[in-house]
């Protein structure tokens, strides 16, 4: 069914796509193992519903490796869609599987809890426009120089059985 509606999105449309299980999720490395389905590659995208959740980075005979997005080492570069003001380009930085923010974003920018975080073209290798999540708490006030905005992830990887591998042109 999650295959089915993934195919009637038009982003995805003309795109290599399948299902994969999980087999299990290390948070402590912020990784992700599946069940190999079809001819993945290292560097094709991990999705759940249209969220991106990471990159292949290793294939054995019987599971793929998957780097998650919000891993520590990781720099993800964003857009920030927000309906007050354009685009603002940001980068994602975590401290632990659970907490992601974008820090210094100018006192002058207008980033408010609920507006849509998606991928970039900063990012080698992963799709644009491909959702992470939204704007749950922004900490500073407007007469700081920078605040900081954490993010939260409407899904849950721990109540999923499958994700949706997608090739990366």
């Amino acid at each position: 069914k999650l295959k089915k509606t993934i195919e009637d999105d038009d982003y995805f449309k003309g795109k290599v796509l399948t299902t994969s299980k999980i087999l299990y999720l290390d948070k402590f490395n912020s990784k992700l193992f599946l069940k190999r389905e079809g001819d993945f590659k290292i560097g094709d995208s991990v999705l759940i519903g249209r969220f991106f959740i990471g990159l292949i980075v290793g294939v054995n005979s019987t599971s793929y490796e998957v780097s998650l997005w919000n891993r520590k080492e990781n720099n993800l570069g964003v857009f920030v869609i927000s309906s007050q003001n354009d685009n603002l380009v940001a980068n994602i930085k975590s401290d632990n599987y659970n907490t992601s923010y974008i820090e210094n974003i100018l006192s002058t920018e207008v980033v408010e809890i609920g507006d849509l975080v998606v991928t970039s073209s900063i990012n080698e290798g992963i799709p644009n426009n491909l959702y992470i999540g939204v704007i749950d708490r922004v900490e500073g006030v407007s007469s700081q120089t920078f605040r900081k905005a954490l993010i939260k992830k409407p899904y849950s990887l721990e109540k999923s059985n499958y994700v949706i591998l997608i090739k990366n042109d």
